[in-house]
């Protein structure tokens, strides 16, 4: 069970709790239960059993949680969402329920929590409550540091510290039983500090007690919980005593005692600011004493106030000659471990090349040891994925789920990067961050492809013409091998399933998925998906895809129904052909539905009830068919993606209403088909970026463009038809006037 999809459910599950306004209190407790979670997942150690097991539960929970929020939004609030309803009389019992049921989840998760702060050996009243926001992609506040287990392969450039320091904690010196080692981040302090503790533990000749305290930072510390957890460390035998200990005052004159009169070793890991030193000094011995102190700082105040009375080693970075030849050998171990792969070596290549320190190259080639060894009894090909999950274990969690959700798609596709872009977004992998508008979120995810381009995760294939000028990229392709592996970690991790349908067979489905791909094949009459209705309530994302894109459009199973699958947010069909005129049965009960896509299906009339999903976000409806299509897209007042038909009628009146107003995308715009006057609004459209559009008079758009923001691109063309996907030889760029 991966972290990573956690930690994303956590985000989203967040997100989700903002929306539950009128149970504040209840909502900030559960978040701060939650901030917990995170912090206490970010240093959990990967593969332990009882950890696996721990994060398992609270997937379940999480999972819980988020069913009963949804379930709540479409029986209560339906499509008019949960805040409409909140004044409503018949909601109360609604309201009462959904707290009661968050209470009760909320003191599983705190339960959780303290199970996995022991498993982590991690205190939770370390972990930092003060934010308001778990998403945090780029990893800006602090966590507790691990370093790596004690090996004498990564001291390099320090034995000679690591000797002297030795045998001054081996022999003593007089001044004082404190000594620092300072110096800059990443330079080693910690590995050393872990390398001189764990040796001396391991002998145990010179010291009778051992704490290793990692000292978080950016935040306040609690001072007795850490001189308790200080004590708790150094009276292993005697833990009850100190967990009686009351007050600051006693537990400071237990420390004190502890460490005067028993030869104890302490290390105190990162030591952040000049004040909590003072704080923590005065209760620690003095230089009679036969406990020995190390000290690891980054601030230079500490390390000379440690040095007026003991002593302080500065940490020297590596000359080049150094540097080059440690990473020389570890490159060519590496390369070795790829066994002649190009696509191994570029994925290693890639995760090489995201930090230059010694600590972390050495860290990727014992994790390549780790898959081979796991591999040993087997055939070399089995081998291969093992080798190329290292570029997926290094990438930040929130880009994991976005590599993985490759896997949905079929093999040798190019996938359509602004379709994925929408997907990401309506999945919740992107979010919004520091106070940023959710206009920024389709830059953001392509920015989060760009990353993993840059890992040699995926290719991209650029745009051209006019369309380069608002996105640079078309379409991505992946690796067979790496979709391989996008299907088996998905599985693993149980973010998504893949059912592919052979031509008269039926396919059961039993997992409690979030997410299923179906592939549909020659569907006939004959041909049924079956999903049990628990299955069913349980997914979120549901995409119905072909494929053979090169051949023609599939059949849809009619036999199919969608009415158990009233919590969507994400429905995706292409390239499907659907019988009669309209959408398959149970669409209009998709009161959370985010994201609609019909891209290249054939359907010849879009239903009225499109105009009740009120929560859309994303509509795609460029179908194959020539499309008659209600006055209702008006009332879509979330909706920020717009893609009109190729070609379209509007049902009972001439002109198409548009009233969009966070519009950030709309593509295939007749002026034909719209009022006038409403072109006159496009003012309002502040976050308007994209406008794909066939019109017959350019002043027109040239009066309106001023008020529209500064990002905004039009593609015109100035033809009354407009061939499908493509502009004519007249199509130009507009730019806003000054």
């Amino acid at each position: 069970m991966g972290y990573g999809s956690v930690l994303l459910l956590l985000e989203n599950l967040e997100r989700m709790l903002n929306e539950v306004k009128f149970l504040e209190g209840t909502v900030e407790e559960f978040k701060s239960e939650l901030l917990q979670t995170k912090g206490l997942l970010k240093y959990a150690k990967v593969g332990d059993e009882r950890i696996i097991e721990i994060v398992d539960e609270f997937r379940k929970i999480l999972v819980e949680t988020e069913d009963v929020i949804d379930t709540y939004a479409v029986d209560v609030g339906g499509s008019s969402g949960i805040l409409k309803c909140v004044n409503c009389i018949s909601a109360v019992y609604g309201r009462r329920k959904l707290e009661s049921q968050l209470v009760f989840i909320m003191e599983q998760i705190h339960y959780l929590n303290g199970k996995l702060a022991s498993c982590c050996s991690v205190k939770k009243a370390l972990i930092p409550v003060e934010s308001n926001h778990l998403h945090n992609t780029d990893s800006n506040c602090s966590d507790y540091r691990f370093a790596y287990p004690f090996n004498k392969d990564v001291l390099v450039g320090l034995e000679e510290k690591k000797r002297t320091l030795q045998s001054l904690f081996q022999y003593g010196f007089k001044e004082s039983p404190v000594i620092a080692i300072c110096g800059m981040g990443g330079i080693g302090k910690t590995t050393l500090a872990r390398a001189i503790f764990d040796e001396l533990l391991f002998y145990g000749q010179r010291f009778d007690a051992f704490a290793y305290i990692v000292l978080p930072h950016d935040f306040q510390i609690d001072m007795d919980f850490l001189l308790r957890d200080i004590l708790t460390q150094l009276n292993r035998s005697r833990k009850k005593q100190v967990l009686v200990c009351k007050g600051r005052i006693e537990l400071a004159h237990k420390l004190y005692e502890s460490l005067e009169s028993n030869k104890c070793f302490l290390v105190l890991d990162d030591m952040w600011s000049m004040d909590a030193w003072v704080n923590l000094s005065a209760y620690l011995p003095t230089a009679k004493s036969a406990s020995r102190i190390l000290v690891t700082t980054r601030n230079g105040d500490v390390a000379k106030s440690i040095a007026e009375k003991g002593l302080s080693f500065d940490m020297k970075r590596l000359s080049a000659d150094e540097s080059n030849q440690v990473l020389e050998e570890i490159a060519k171990a590496v390369v070795s471990k790829c066994f002649g792969l190009p696509l191994a070596v570029v994925c290693a290549g890639s995760v090489l090349a995201r930090e230059h320190s010694v600590a972390h190259w050495k860290s990727v080639l014992h994790d390549f040891d780790s898959y081979l060894y796991l591999e040993k009894d087997t055939l070399v090909f089995s081998k291969i994925p093992k080798t190329l999950l290292l570029t997926y274990d290094y990438l930040p969690y929130h880009l994991q789920s976005c590599f993985l959700y490759l896997g949905l798609f079929p093999k040798g596709v190019d996938i359509e990067a602004e379709k994925l872009f929408n997907l990401w977004v309506a999945e919740g992998f992107v979010a919004s961050e520091n106070g940023e508008s959710e206009t920024t979120l389709i830059d953001r995810a392509e920015h989060y492809l760009y990353q993993l381009v840059a890992r040699n995760l995926i290719c991209m294939q650029e745009e051209e013409g006019m369309e380069r000028v608002v996105r640079n990229v078309k379409s991505c392709p992946i690796n067979d091998l790496l979709r391989e592996h996008c299907l088996l970690k998905g599985k693993e991790e149980n973010i998504f399933e893949v059912l592919h349908l052979a031509y008269g067979q039926r396919k059961d489905c039993y997992g409690t998925t979030r997410r299923l791909s179906v592939f549909l094949d020659e569907c006939e009459a004959g041909n049924d998906v079956c999903l049990q209705q628990k299955v069913s309530s349980k997914v979120r994302s549901l995409l119905f895809l072909n494929p053979y894109p090169n051949r023609h459009a599939l059949s849809w199973p009619q036999s199919f129904s969608l009415k158990n699958f009233r919590l969507l947010r994400v429905l995706d069909f292409e390239d499907i052909r659907f019988q009669g005129k309209g959408l398959p049965e149970g669409i209009e009960k998709l009161a959370n539905l985010k994201y609609l896509g019909l891209r290249n299906c054939y359907v010849k009339e879009l239903p009225s009830f499109i105009g009740e999903l009120s929560n859309l976000r994303t509509l795609d409806l460029r179908v194959n068919d020539v499309m008659t299509i209600p006055n209702v897209l008006w009332k879509l007042k979330k909706l920020r993606h717009m893609y009109l038909p190729y070609s379209f009628q509007v049902c009972g009146v001439d002109k198409l209403r548009l009233e969009s107003r966070l519009l950030e995308t709309l593509k295939n715009y007749r002026s034909y088909n719209y009022d006038a006057k409403d072109l006159f609004n496009l003012h309002n459209l502040c976050n308007l970026r994209c406008l794909g559009a066939s019109v017959t008079e350019m002043r027109l758009h040239i009066i309106v463009m001023p008020k529209i923001s500064s990002n905004f691109t039009i593609f015109a063309t100035w033809e009354h038809q407009l061939q499908r996907g493509k502009g004519g030889s007249r199509a130009r760029q507009v730019k806003p006037l000054p």
